[in-house]
């Protein structure tokens, strides 16, 4: 199963999560891509319906009190923090340029940092592979 930036729009994620683990088989796997750091938080994810931002250690104790094991968790996008992080503070406008600039030329470098180990220390979005124990 595959859930992609849809957690992070559900009020009460962690019995989301129970819900999801009560539709998977017997150790079967999902992968859950969220968006990553609450100091990220900003009027786009507002905007967008989101209710939070996940931290990597919250996000892996939620899906474990939901009965999954963890089998990998890592960030995504390196300098999409950074762009994240400053660029609103710079009257940054949500303006279809700009994403289409961002992934023609910047997000390929961020793919290349994240190859090279930038992905286990931060990123803008977070991507965990988990199993579901048996109860």
């Amino acid at each position: 199963m595959y859930s992609s930036n849809v957690l992070e729009h559900i009020e009460d994620d962690i019995e989301m999560l129970r819900k999801l683990h009560s539709l998977l088989k017997k150790n079967a796997v999902i992968a859950i891509y969220v968006p990553a750091f609450m100091c990220l938080y900003s009027g786009l994810d507002i905007a967008v319906g989101h209710h939070r931002r996940y931290e990597k250690a919250e996000l892996i104790k939620k899906l474990e009190q939901a009965n999954f094991r963890i089998i990998k968790c890592h960030f995504f996008d390196s300098l999409g923090f950074f762009a994240s992080l400053f660029l609103p503070k710079f009257g940054y406008k949500n303006n279809p340029k700009n994403f289409h600039f961002y992934d023609r030329c910047i997000y390929p470098l961020s793919s290349m940092l994240d190859k090279l180990g930038a992905k286990y220390f931060f990123g803008k979005n977070l991507l965990v592979i988990a199993q579901k124990l048996d109860q």
